[in-house]
């Protein structure tokens, strides 16, 4: 499967299921717990959603259409990533690294205790 059209939720027990994807029409909702490594993952057309205590690992992501949202103790690795379409928001306690990113279309909210391990051009 290289395209999924609509949104996709994952969660512990379908995390290894979506390795070929490569676009997302819909968002991305990760659950609590869940560790998620897309490879081949370049676009997704709505929303990036990690939830408390996830892993996403996007190395290819290079563009999201609306909002990303990365809550207390998730990590999110976009090394790629240089557009988020609306915004921005990364709660106390998580952790991302998003050291190529060039445009927010909205605006920036990063609560207390939050790490960028890299954010560029800001």
């Amino acid at each position: 499967m290289k395209k999924y059209t609509g949104d996709l939720v994952i969660t512990k027990a379908n995390q290894g299921e979506y390795k070929e994807l490569k676009e997302i029409t819909g968002y991305l909702y990760v659950y609590e717990g869940a560790t998620v490594d897309l490879p081949a993952l370049t676009s997704i057309g709505d929303s990036l959603d990690v939830r408390q205590g996830a892993t996403v690992d996007l190395p290819a992501l290079t563009s999201i259409g609306s909002y990303l949202y990365v809550y207390e103790g998730a990590t999110v690795d976009l090394p790629a990533l240089t557009s988020i379409g609306s915004y921005l928001y990364v709660y106390e306690g998580a952790t991302a690294d998003l050291p190529v990113l060039t445009s927010i279309g909205g605006y920036l909210d990063a609560y207390g205790g939050q790490k960028f391990k890299s954010l560029i051009n800001w």
